[in-house]
């Protein structure tokens, strides 16, 4: 099971991923000293997490804190979100060729993969739910 797997982006859409994934990274890293205050309130903790959860304002302000402070102090983030926007593309698997289920879901409000992403992970993996 997938959810939400990244690598099916293309041209515009892995820039647009990692920008958009990289000013959020440096963001929390630089509120660091307040991210206690800030994940206290529904508001600002919706802000902080609007690309990653659909109702962040009613997740555990400990929950969010603890979550955005390791992304914050994780060494290999930057390295991992490289990779992740720029490196291989999904090669996918003709029908008949995978021998176990393969689930792939997508979010309906997903805001860090496009929705024809959905589209294309169907096509490279036909067998796939």
């Amino acid at each position: 099971v997938s959810l939400d797997p990244g690598g099916f982006w293309r041209g515009w859409e892995r820039h647009a991923f990692n920008a958009s994934i990289w000013l959020s990274i440096r963001l929390i890293r630089a509120l660091q000293p307040v991210l206690p205050r800030l994940t206290s309130h529904p508001l600002s903790r919706s802000l902080l997490l609007l690309q990653f959860s659909a109702r962040p304002r009613t997740l555990p302000p400990r929950i969010v804190l603890t979550e955005l402070c390791s992304y914050a102090a994780s060494p290999s983030f930057d390295e991992l979100l490289h990779n992740l926007s720029y490196g291989e593309e999904q090669q996918g698997a003709p029908r008949g060729s995978i021998a176990h289920p393969l689930v792939i879901g997508w979010g309906r409000r997903d805001r860090v993969c496009y929705p024809n992403q959905a589209a294309r992970a169907q096509e490279l993996f036909p067998d796939a739910r």
